[in-house]
Order: C-alpha cells, then sequence, then structure tokens
C-alpha cells in the first residue's frame, strides 16, 4: 500500500451521482488526488478487473442497481 495521500488511489461506487460527487470532494479535501467514480457493482468490478495500477481502497454503497455493494465486494 502507498504511503502517503497522494499516492493513494480511491475508486468510488454510488448510484447516487451527489453522494459519489461529495464523497470524492471529502477524500480530494483529506490530500487523495486519484479517484474514480462508477454508479454500480458492475462498473466498479469491470474498472477493478481492467485498471493497470490497482486502487488502495473502495467507498462503496450497499443498496445500487444492477450489481450491489455486497455482491461487488
Amino acid at each position: 500500500m502507498s504511503n502517503t495521500k497522494n499516492e493513494l488511489r480511491a475508486l468510488v461506487v454510488d448510484d447516487d451521482s451527489q453522494i459519489a460527487r461529495l464523497i470524492a470532494a471529502t477524500l480530494s479535501q483529506l490530500g487523495i488526488s486519484d479517484i474514480t467514480i462508477v454508479n454500480d457493482g458492475a462498473q466498479a468490478l469491470a474498472r477493478v478487473e481492467t485498471v493497470q495500477q490497482p486502487f488502495s481502497f473502495v467507498v462503496c454503497d450497499w443498496m445500487m442497481p444492477n450489481m450491489d455493494g455486497l455482491e461487488f465486494l
């Protein structure tokens, strides 16, 4: 895992775009600049499977369409 905040890579998964943007803004204020937002578990899984550098952590909603957070995790 990375040692500094600016090296962290976050994946935010939420079907509510306002909530996702709020989470991303909060992470940004904490010094995390590499933030990816997707709006359901299926998109998150596709992103995790194709990304070259793994995410440091995931912030995920539980109740979403297509694939919920529990199924994604």
